[in-house]
C-alpha cells in the first residue's frame, strides 16, 4: 500500500515539474515582423540586462527592462534573427515581451498568468486494497517406507535410487575372492577376477566379472552395464539393471519382475559353429600351398637362368646322396639354432644374427627349388630334358601334397631338411671357400654332370 502511494506522489510531482518547465519561455505580445533583422554578437559572461541592451543596439531596438535576471549570460551568435536570440536569452524564466514598432518592453509574467497557462493535473486514482494472503497449510509427514510394497513393486526402484547420481561411490577391485555389496552400500565401478559378486545395494557405474557369477538381489540397482566372462548373471525379482547385460561363456537368469533396461547378449566361447569344416580347412591349406609352390617356381626359374653352376652343384649333391643330405639337414638345423642363440647374447652379434638369418632363409628356399627340380627330373627325365618342366612338376607335387593332413607335413619337412643338408654339403653352393687340400664333392657317374663351383 505504501509503495503505491509513493508511486502516485512521484507521478504528481513529475506532472507539475513538466508543466512549469513548459511555461519557462518568453511570451511575445504585439506585432513581431517575420523578417527580423539578423545580428552577430560575441559577449562573454555579462549581466543579462547588459546582454539585452547589446542585442537591442545590434537590432536597432529601444528596450525597457522591468525585472531582468541577475544571472550572467554569454552570447556567441552570427547572422541570427534578433527576436529568436531574445527568446533564447530569456528562456531561463517566464517573461512577457510587448512590442510597439521598435520599442520593446520586457517584464516578468504574473503568477495568475502562470496558473492560467498551467494544464490541469488529473487526480490520482485510489489504490485498491491488497487482499490478505491465506496461510499455507502444514505439509503432512511422509509415511515410512514399506519393504513389502517395495519388494512387490519393482517399478518404484528408480525413485528409491534417484538420490544416487551416476559416478558416486568408490571403485571396488577384487582378485581371487568373492565380493558382497551390502544393502546400504553405494559403490561406483566393480571389477572382479576369479570370484562371485552379490549386489544388494547400489552400483552407480558398471560391473565387470571374469571367472565368476553376478547375482543382483531384490532391491539392488546397477546403473551401468554388467559384463561377465566365464560365468552367469542372475537378476532376481525386484532388482534393476539399467545398462546392457553381456555374458560370454555363460547364461542370463532373469526372474519375473526383474528389470533390465539395456540389451542382453550371450555367447559361448567354444561355439562349434565358428570352427571351419574339413572342406574349408582343406581349401585354405590348398590355397596356401599353391601360393608357396608358385613362389618356389619363380625363385627356381631365376636360379636356373642366372646362377646355373651354383644351382647345378646343389642338384648334383641332392641326386647323389639324398639320405646324407637329409641327415646333414638335421645336424645343420640344430647348429644354426645354437649359432643364432650365441650371436644374440651380445649387442654386436645381434645384427650379425639378423643378417645371417635372412641369408639362411633365402638359401633354404633356393635349395628347396633344387630339391623339387631333382624330383621332377627323376619322374619325367626320360621324356624331356627341359629343366623348367622338371621344376614345374616338382612344384606341382609339392602343392598337391601340402593340404594332406599328415603327408603334407612330412613332405615339407623332408624337402626343407634335404635342402639344408645340400647347403651344408656344398658349403652354400660354393659361397663359403673350401679348406686347402679338400676334394670337391659329387660323383661323376650321376646323370647330372659334376659342376665346377665358381
Amino acid at each position: 500500500m505504501a509503495g503505491r502511494k509513493l508511486t502516485g506522489l512521484a507521478f504528481l510531482l513529475s506532472a507539475l515539474t513538466t508543466s512549469a518547465l513548459s511555461l519557462a519561455a518568453i511570451e511575445k505580445q504585439g506585432e513581431w515582423p517575420t523578417d527580423e533583422k539578423k545580428v552577430s554578437l560575441d559577449v562573454e559572461r555579462v549581466p543579462q540586462e547588459d546582454a539585452i541592451k547589446r542585442l537591442a543596439e545590434a537590432a536597432g531596438w529601444s528596450v525597457v527592462i522591468h525585472a531582468p535576471s541577475t544571472e550572467p549570460a554569454s552570447l556567441h551568435v552570427k547572422d541570427q534573427p534578433a527576436d529568436k536570440v531574445l527568446s533564447l536569452l530569456l528562456e531561463d524564466g517566464n517573461y512577457v515581451a510587448r512590442r510597439d514598432g521598435t520599442l520593446i518592453s520586457i517584464s516578468r509574467a504574473t503568477a495568475a498568468k502562470i496558473a492560467e497557462a498551467a494544464p490541469a493535473v488529473p487526480p490520482v486514482p485510489p489504490v485498491p486494497p491488497v487482499p490478505a494472503v491465506p496461510p499455507v497449510p502444514p505439509v503432512p509427514p511422509v509415511p515410512p517406507n514399506d519393504p513389502a510394497a517395495a519388494h512387490d513393486a519393482p517399478a518404484a526402484q528408480p525413485q528409491a535410487a534417484a538420490g544416487h547420481r551416476r559416478g558416486e561411490g568408490k571403485d571396488r577391485e577384487v582378485v581371487g575372492q568373492s565380493l558382497v555389496i551390502e544393502k546400504d552400500e553405494v559403490v561406483k565401478d566393480v571389477h572382479l577376477l576369479g570370484g562371485s559378486l552379490t549386489i544388494r545395494g547400489v552400483v552407480t557405474g558398471s560391473v565387470e566379472v571374469a571367472g565368476g557369477t553376478v547375482t543382483i538381489e531384490p532391491g539392488a540397482h546397477v546403473m551401468g552395464d554388467a559384463e561377465v566372462m566365464g560365468g552367469s548373471i542372475h537378476v532376481k525379482k525386484g532388482a534393476r539393471l539399467d545398462g546392457n547385460a553381456q555374458i560370454v561363456g555363460g547364461k542370463l537368469m532373469r526372474e519375473e519382475g526383474a528389470i533390465i533396461g539395456g540389451d542382453v547378449s550371450t555367447r559361448i566361447e567354444d561355439d562349434k559353429d565358428d570352427e571351419p569344416t574339413n572342406a574349408q580347412s582343406f581349401m585354405r591349406e590348398f590355397s596356401e600351398s599353391m601360393t608357396g609352390g608358385a613362389l618356389l617356381f619363380a625363385l627356381g626359374a631365376v636360379l636356373i637362368a642366372l646362377f646355373t653352376k651354383r644351382a647345378e652343384s646343389l642338384k648334383v649333391e641332392i641326386a647323389a646322396r639324398p639320405m646324407r643330405s637329409f641327415a646333414l639337414g638335421i645336424v645343420g638345423s640344430l647348429g644354426a639354432v645354437a649359432l643364432l642363440a650365441a650371436l644374440c647374447i651380445t649387442l654386436v652379434g645381434i645384427p650379425v644374427a639378423v643378417v645371417g638369418l635372412l641369408a639362411g632363409v633365402f638359401g633354404v628356399f633356393a635349395a628347396m627349388c633344387s630339391v623339387l627340380e631333382v624330383v621332377g627330373r627323376a619322374l619325367i627325365g626320360h621324356k624331356t630334358k627341359n629343366e623348367y618342366a622338371h621344376l614345374a612338376l616338382g612344384c606341382a607335387l609339392f602343392v598337391l601334397t601340402g593340404p594332406l593332413p599328415v603327408i603334407g607335413g612330412i613332405v615339407r619337412a623332408i624337402v626343407v631338411l634335404v635342402a639344408i643338408g645340400s647347403l651344408v654339403a656344398t658349403r652354400a653352393a660354393g659361397l663359403v671357400p673350401a679348406k686347402k687340400g679338400a676334394q670337391p664333392m659329387g660323383p661323376n657317374s650321376h646323370p647330372y654332370r659334376s659342376a665346377e663351383v665358381v
